[in-house]
């Protein structure tokens, strides 16, 4: 399948950025609000790998902050939903006709993750949504086993996705070293309540700050989990950090947080959010 026409006549690219991060983790509101501190135009992939062939060079690409691009890129970001990073290696090289236009002169990952509880109930509420939307228009609802998308390996909240949530804390704590020494973190908990992070983030990618982006909810994903789109404008409003609370009581949402380790984890990133849900929740930690 040949490339789209927007990027077929892309000849160089001076900067790209890989974003890895799991579906729910906030990372569609980071990237706009990037996008807006970027003064020129950037060739956007959104969950670029979510096929297990080449439609992604046709369907799964928008230009940011103009209507074409020429062919010198300036700036190629795309976003891979559900990876295990463990592999990222064979998976550049096997998907690389999807992933790379051309050969980028800079090229860097962004890691960004999200807590665990509110994350998964993220996870869990859109799954229901999803299916209770199927169930509305005579569809066949998705079993709890459905892969998130063609190359995750994870449902939503199985195993596997704890498993995944485990493999980039340790990445974001430094345990690990699969997505290289130049590796860009991002706490989307903080991201969304401090400013001075923000700001941090903005000089470390050599932009000039703005939150002018930080209350706009992209439609990508659905929009949010919980409150879709309505909350347009005005983001900072939403109850982010406390998505949790909506399943407390529920056994397969618990279920996730018998796991040891990720508690362990999440205590090392996130500690007094770990230590007030193990408490209210009243979870055997």
């Amino acid at each position: 399948m040949k490339m789209t026409s927007k990027i077929s006549k892309v000849k160089a690219i001076h900067n790209q950025l890989e974003v890895c991060s799991m579906m729910r983790s906030g990372h569609h509101a980071v990237l706009y609000w990037l996008f807006a501190q970027i003064n020129h135009p950037i060739y956007f992939r959104n969950d670029v790998l979510c096929y297990r062939d080449e439609r992604s060079l046709r369907d799964r690409g928008v230009v940011i902050g103009g209507k074409n691009i020429s062919s010198i890129l300036k700036t190629y970001i795309y976003n891979v939903e559900d990876i295990p990073i463990n592999n990222i290696k064979s998976i550049r090289k096997k998907y690389k006709s999807i992933l790379e236009i051309v050969p980028p002169k800079k090229s860097r990952s962004l890691l960004i993750i999200r807590d665990p509880f509110n994350m998964f109930s993220s996870r869990y509420r859109l799954f229901l949504r999803i299916n209770k939307i199927r169930e509305e228009e005579g569809e066949r609802p998705l079993p709890d086993s459905r892969n998130t998308n063609g190359n995750s390996g994870v449902a939503w909240i199985d195993e596997g996705a704890v498993e995944l949530w485990k493999m980039y804390a340790k990445e974001y704590l430094g345990h690990t070293n699969y997505l290289g020494d130049d590796l860009l973190k991002i706490n989307y908990n903080k991201w969304f309540s401090n400013i001075s992070y923000r700001k941090k983030i903005s000089q470390n990618m050599n932009l000039k700050f703005s939150d002018k982006n930080l209350n706009y909810v992209p439609a990508n994903g659905h929009g949010s989990s919980f409150d879709v789109r309505t909350m347009n404008g005005r983001a900072q409003k939403m109850d982010v950090m406390n998505r949790w609370q909506r399943f407390a009581e529920n056994d397969k949402f618990r279920k996730i947080f018998s796991d040891k380790e990720l508690i362990d984890l999440s205590s090392e990133i996130y500690p007094k959010m770990t230590k007030k849900v193990i408490k209210e929740m009243r979870l055997l930690c």
